[in-house]
This record gives C-alpha cells, sequence and structure tokens, in this order.
C-alpha cells in the first residue's frame, strides 16, 4: 500500500515556504560564485570596471567576422555538394529507366514478331 499524501501545510513547513507568499530578495541566498567578480577574457588586465576596450571589441569583430565567412563558405560548398548529388541521381534514375525499357522491348520483340508472321 501506498503512504497518505501529506498535507499542503506539511508541504509548505518542509520547504520552509511562508504562506502570504516568497521571501523578499534580500533574504534569498545566492550562491558564491554568482557575487564573484566575473573574470573573463572580456576585462582587460589592470582595467577596474570590466568594460572591454575598443581594440578588443574590434578584435572580437573580427574573429567573429572570420568565423561567420567560414561557416558561409562551408554552407555553400555543402550546398553545392547536395545540389550536384540530386542531379547525379536524377541522371541515373532516368538512365535505369530507360535501360530497363531497352530490356522490355528487347524481350517483346520475338513475341511482335510472332504476330507480324501470324497475321501474314
Amino acid at each position: 500500500m501506498s503512504e497518505p499524501t501529506p498535507d499542503v501545510d506539511e508541504l509548505v513547513e518542509d520547504v520552509g515556504l511562508v504562506p502570504g507568499g516568497p521571501a523578499p530578495l534580500d533574504e534569498v541566498p545566492l550562491p558564491e560564485d554568482l557575487l564573484a567578480e566575473p573574470a573573463g577574457d572580456d576585462v582587460a588586465p589592470g582595467d577596474g570596471g570590466g568594460m572591454p576596450s575598443v581594440e578588443d571589441i574590434l578584435n572580437d569583430l573580427e574573429r567573429v567576422t572570420a568565423e561567420r565567412d567560414e561557416f558561409l563558405a562551408l554552407a555553400q560548398s555543402k550546398q553545392a555538394e547536395l545540389e550536384n548529388m540530386r542531379k547525379r541521381m536524377m541522371k541515373q534514375q532516368a538512365d535505369e529507366v530507360a535501360r530497363r525499357s531497352a530490356g522490355i522491348v528487347q524481350s517483346l520483340l520475338p513475341v511482335l514478331d510472332a504476330f507480324d508472321y501470324g497475321i501474314a
């Protein structure tokens, strides 16, 4: 058998919620890593403000632009490969249909000749 379902008041007490609403933001504990200063590549050494310099932004822009161009070229080449594959498949299918049609006609020629001899 299963245990009885706990009462809502018991759940509220277990979690520590106040029935009147959520706790104020200044009482919500934050993890230490969210309170620490971000230490990333965006902050220039010796720069206390945390704002990247114009040179850093330009370097990032050039890097991102080069990546974009690289991905665009890759996408265009893959698109061309796909289009070429489609054309090749269509040609192969057309060739296969023509080859099979020729085989059917060749197998029917003796039957057609027999009909011609029968009518004549």
